[in-house]
C-alpha cells in the first residue's frame, strides 16, 4: 500500500524491582511539580499519578494490587512518544532505581486515508 503513514500513538513501560521507598519520595516530588495527586485503587495498579500537560501526557503505576506484599515492585508508564523525551527528567530517575525496562505494549496507528492499495 503507497501512502500508507504508521506512527506510534501510545508505549507502556514496566521498570522492575523498584523500591517502595524510591517511589514515596519520587511521588512527593513529581505530584509537587506538576500539581497533581496520587490515587490509591483495588484494582489493577495500586498507586495512580496522571499528569496531562495538554501537549504531553504520561500515566505512572505501582505496585500490582494481588502481587504479593514486598518492598520491590513494578512501575509503570504510559506515555506518547514524543512525551518521553518532554519527562525524560523523571524517567531516568526511575531507570537509575530499577533492576530491568520492558516495553510492555503500544499503540500502532495506520493513516489510510489517502492511501492506494496497490
Amino acid at each position: 500500500m503507497k501512502g500508507v503513514t504508521i506512527s506510534i500513538d501510545r508505549i507502556v513501560i514496566d521498570f522492575t524491582d523498584v523500591y517502595w521507598d524510591f517511589f514515596n519520595e519520587f511521588h512527593k516530588r513529581i505530584c509537587h511539580f506538576y500539581g497533581v495527586r496520587m490515587t490509591v485503587g483495588d484494582r489493577g495498579f495500586q498507586y495512580r499519578i496522571r499528569i496531562n500537560t495538554g501537549e504531553h501526557f504520561m500515566h505512572i503505576s505501582y505496585k500490582l494490587v494481588f502481587a504479593p506484599k514486598t518492598r520491590k515492585n513494578t512501575l509503570r508508564i504510559e506515555a506518547y512518544p514524543k512525551s518521553l523525551v518532554y519527562f525524560r527528567h523523571w524517567l531516568e530517575q526511575i531507570r537509575d532505581y530499577a533492576n530491568e525496562i520492558l516495553l510492555v505494549w503500544c499503540d500502532v496507528a495506520f493513516d489510510i486515508g489517502s492511501a492506494t492499495l496497490f
